[in-house]
C-alpha cells in the first residue's frame, strides 16, 4: 500500500510530466488549430477550468504544510526519545538483576513491571515514528506546489488569442 508520502511524490512526477507534456511543439500548436475550428474561446474556457482546478488544488495543499512541520518537529523529538527509553529499560533490567543477587526479589517484580511498560512504550514509539516516516515532508509538498503553479503557467501560454 502506498504512503501518504509517495503519492505526493507520484503525484508530483505526475504534475510534472504532464507540463513537460503541454511545452511539446504538438501542444504549442493548439491555439492555432483552435483558430482554424473557431475554436478559440472554447480551449480558453477549458484552460481556464483547468487552471481554477488547479489552483484550487494547490490551495488545499498548502493547508497541509504547517502540519506536516508539526509532523516534522515530532518525528525528530521521538528521535530523540527512543534512545532515553532504551536506556531506561537497560537501566532497570540491570538494576533488576542486582537486586535479585542482593536477595531483595520483591522488589524484582516493581522493576519488572517498569520494565514491562518501558517495553511498551518503546514499542508505541516504533509504531509512531513509522506512521511519522510515512508522512510526506515539506520539502516533497512544496515541490508539489512548485510544479502545480507551473502547469498552470503552461496552460495559460497555450490559450488561444481571441480576435
Amino acid at each position: 500500500m502506498s504512503s501518504a508520502k509517495d503519492i505526493v511524490q507520484d503525484l508530483s512526477q505526475l504534475v510534472g510530466s504532464t507540463d513537460e507534456l503541454l511545452q511539446t511543439q504538438t501542444a504549442h500548436q493548439a491555439p492555432a488549430i483552435a483558430q482554424e475550428l473557431g475554436a478559440e474561446s472554447q480551449l480558453n474556457q477549458a484552460i481556464d477550468f483547468l487552471a481554477g482546478l488547479l489552483g484550487k488544488i494547490k490551495s488545499a495543499l498548502a493547508n497541509m504544510r504547517d502540519p506536516l512541520l508539526y509532523i516534522g518537529a515530532l518525528s525528530g523529538l521521538l528521535g530523540l526519545i527512543r534512545p532515553f527509553v532504551k536506556a531506561v529499560d537497560q537501566l532497570v533490567s540491570a538494576s533488576g538483576e542486582q537486586l535479585a543477587k542482593a536477595g531483595l526479589g520483591e522488589v524484582v517484580q516493581v522493576t519488572d513491571q517498569i520494565s514491562e511498560g518501558v517495553a511498551l512504550g518503546s514499542n508505541v514509539l516504533k509504531g509512531g515514528q513509522q506512521v511519522l516516516d510515512d508522512a510526506p515532508s515539506v520539502a516533497d509538498l512544496d515541490e508539489l506546489l512548485n510544479k502545480l503553479e507551473g502547469l498552470a503557467d503552461t496552460l495559460e501560454a497555450r490559450k488561444a488569442p481571441v480576435a
